[in-house]
């Protein structure tokens, strides 16, 4: 009986190692897209102990540890895309609790005075 436990609490510990893998590369995916502004891909491959992460040229393949394979109903490609440098389409705060606060920002808050010069 502590044969089965042992060997169960050993597989759990494998899964958890590699889950926590893949998490971590996909937040660094994220990371990387978007602080280089290209798109990264992680893709992974039915009942396989692999998966590709892609960056422009750059493909790398890493292994899950443990012989631990991921299985899905079908193949999975997350792509994190690279944010745009196109300006904002409105005018105020990036985030905002109601467009009303957005379109009277100016009003609230208006626009620095241009600066005077004393005496």
């Amino acid at each position: 009986m502590l044969g089965w436990s042992l060997l169960g609490s050993l597989r759990a510990s494998q899964l958890r190692d590699a889950a926590a893998q893949l998490s971590a590369d996909l937040r660094a995916a994220r990371s990387t897209a978007l602080k280089s502004g290209q798109n990264v891909t992680v893709t992974t491959t039915l009942n396989a102990g692999s998966y590709t992460v892609q960056r422009g040229a750059d493909t790398r393949t890493l292994t899950l540890p443990s012989s631990v394979q991921v299985s899905a109903q079908t193949a999975a490609a997350v792509q994190y895309r690279a944010p745009s440098a196109a300006a904002p389409s409105h005018k105020g705060p990036a985030l905002v609790t109601s467009n009303e606060y957005r379109d009277h920002w100016d009003g609230i808050f208006g626009t620095a005075p241009a600066p005077t010069l004393l005496n």
